[in-house]
């Protein structure tokens, strides 16, 4: 009679488009959980994975991520990133916030998301981070309204108008929120290439970047009333603004092949607002707010509004993140 242990050698090869964790270990007895394009889970060669296998949707059938798209967590959550948002220089760099036109996170001082106006008109998508509460009516929405899971109470009421199919969608969008702040620590550390008092005169401001290829500017408050701002490029430019920021009928012109996606302005005070008023107003760029608000009456913001506190447009506001 033969006695000892059978061993089974035999392998089992993972399924066409799945990974095994662990390579090497393909006994039969092998209890690795498989991984494929369209589980939900990163793995392999992935750059991300949304739990399905339908392109079109910022990841794509083979789970990379689509262009003009950001994508973060497991499953991925994916937003076209904002044309006009910021691209990032020097180190720093907005990663999800960029997918939003209107970003807000909470605070225990302000009032949230507040849009309304039947002539308000916004392009791209507005998010609703963790704790914030929102009331949204009236205005005219090219783009989803994005409330996270962990969100405050949220009213989208029946008056406004989406086009192209958007909505109102709940997802995990902790990752972008808390980029808007990891974006203000590097815009903090951002040595002052021009420095100014006050902004309240008309006037052009030439580039002057250093070593990290950005042009800093330093500056005290910005209060331009009936006045033009003129930026040349090239860019980046990131305006650090210590004070108060009001933009009153004013304009702010890019010349020499400057983009407004090549424009950060970052209001750092704790309990700013920053305003732009009157319909003859029209600006550009990111508007980094990590603790402020940010109100716009009126006017043309060609760019995107990240704000620790509130987000509040009204009055025929236009905001385009095409």
């Amino acid at each position: 009679m033969l006695s000892g242990t059978l061993t089974n050698t035999a392998t089992v090869a993972p399924p066409s488009g799945a990974t095994d964790p662990v390579p090497g270990n393909n006994a039969s007895t092998d209890t690795d959980t498989l991984r494929f394009c369209g589980d939900g889970v990163i793995s392999g060669g992935e750059e991300c994975d949304d739990g399905n296998t339908t392109g079109g949707d910022g990841c794509s059938s083979s789970c990379t991520v689509e262009p003009g798209f950001q994508c973060s967590g497991e499953p991925s959550v994916c937003h076209s990133i904002c044309a006009t948002a910021f691209v990032g220089g020097g180190g720093m760099t907005l990663g999800g916030a960029a997918g939003f036109t209107v970003l807000v996170q909470q605070s225990p001082l302000c009032e949230g998301v507040v849009i309304g106006s039947p002539a308000t008109r916004l392009v791209g998508d507005v998010g609703v981070c963790d704790g914030v509460d929102a009331v949204i009516e009236k205005a005219t929405i090219d783009g989803d309204v994005v409330v996270d899971d962990g969100a405050g109470t949220v009213i989208v009421k029946s008056d406004v108008k989406f086009l192209n199919g958007h909505g109102v969608v709940t997802q995990d969008i902790e990752t972008a929120c808390n980029d808007k702040d990891t974006a203000a620590t590097a815009a903090d550390g951002l040595p002052c290439d021009i420095t100014i008092g006050t902004i309240n005169a008309s006037q052009t401001i030439n580039p002057s970047p250093g070593a990290d290829g950005v042009t800093t500017v330093c500056v005290d408050s910005i209060n331009l009333v009936k006045k033009v701002l003129g930026l040349n490029g090239p860019g980046p430019y990131v305006f650090r603004i210590a004070g108060g920021v009001v933009v009153n009928g004013s304009r702010l012109v890019l010349g020499n092949g400057l983009e407004p996606n090549q424009v950060l302005w970052y209001a750092k005070k704790i309990g700013v607002e920053v305003d732009l008023l009157k319909d003859t107003t029209v600006w550009s760029g990111t508007w980094l707010i990590p603790d402020g608000s940010f109100v716009m009456d009126h006017g043309v913001e060609n760019g995107s509004i990240l704000a620790g506190c509130t987000a509040k447009l009204s009055g025929g506001a236009i905001l385009t993140c095409p």
